[in-house]
């Protein structure tokens, strides 16, 4: 099972996600380019991305309980083989079902994590500074 601290974090980006999945979906209805496709388009890449991060982190934490650092580094890299499957998987379906989801919308979210965890380090750094 995932450390709680770790758990927090997931919890954490994850609602930042969300949020800017939001904003996202705001912005293709104020450009004009709303469609339901673009609501399950965000859905879909918000949730998978989220699993992706929530997979590396169990993945990281397993890796550190290894004791040969090879044997931790074969474990980590070959979740980054199956998580990018998984984002590869949820792009291609989003552009196979173009009914469905809108795919754009769908790989948009993506880049979140890495906007939300600058975000929150930026928090926590002035929060250590106070």
């Amino acid at each position: 099972m995932i450390n709680k601290n770790l758990l927090k974090e997931v919890v954490r980006v994850g609602i930042g996600v969300y949020i800017l999945t939001v904003l996202m979906i705001l912005i293709f209805l104020l450009t004009g380019f709303f469609s339901l496709q673009v609501v399950f388009g965000g859905l879909l890449g918000a949730t998978v991305c989220i699993f992706n991060f929530y997979y590396l982190a169990c993945c990281v934490e397993k890796a550190m309980e290894k004791d040969d650092g090879r044997e931790a580094r074969n474990y980590v890299s070959g979740s980054y083989f199956f998580r990018i499957i998984i984002v590869a998987a949820a792009i291609i379906v989003a552009i196979k079902l173009p009914g469905y989801f809108n795919y754009i919308a769908t790989a948009i979210p993506f880049i979140f994590p890495r906007i939300v965890i600058t975000i929150l380090n930026i928090g926590k750094k002035g929060a250590d500074k106070a």
